[in-house]
């Protein structure tokens, strides 16, 4: 498994991880409320009714005060709030499993571009070396002037040479 895959799926179970954390601690909050509620300690706002006048024939609608519409407003927005962080988490995890699932799919195909960019990066940083641009500087004069003997020296079928005998 090359190393793009590991990190995918890491990442993916990562997600994955934190998700099941975050259910787990909204269960248990909400097992704390529930028990809370059970033992009494829990005070629910009761809606204030009014008197019932002759002339209104509706029946009579509960009214509640600003705090326990403010807290309902409050609690509101923090579910909605979580519930939003659920939805990214979720839309994250499934593009990073459908990443790594294609990256499976894919297999080392896709590997070796990277790897060869990869090499080249490494190539060009390994050349602007100072010491290495010196060696490379060293290893082509050496060529130049072998080539520059080669071609001075004379062969030896050249009649100019003097041929013992």
């Amino acid at each position: 498994m090359t190393k793009k895959k590991r990190l995918a799926k890491k990442i993916a179970e990562g997600f994955k991880t934190y998700r099941d954390g975050l259910e787990q601690k909204i269960e248990k909050a909400k097992d704390n409320l529930r028990e809370y509620a059970k033992n009494g300690n829990v005070e629910f706002q009761k809606p204030n009714i009014g008197p019932r006048s002759d002339d209104n024939e509706q029946a009579p609608q509960p009214t509640f005060n600003a705090q326990s519409l403010e807290q309902f407003r409050t609690t509101k927005d923090h579910l909605m709030q979580t519930e939003f962080q659920i939805m990214e988490l979720e839309a994250r995890l499934s593009a990073k499993q459908a990443e790594a699932q294609q990256t499976q799919l894919a297999g080392d195909s896709s590997v070796h571009p990277n790897n060869e960019q990869l090499r080249d990066q490494v190539e060009q940083a390994f050349k602007h070396d100072p010491e290495v641009a010196s060696l490379i500087d060293q290893i082509k004069a050496t060529a130049e002037e072998l080539d520059h003997t080669k071609g001075v020296v004379r062969r030896g079928v050249d009649r100019s040479r003097c041929q013992p005998g």
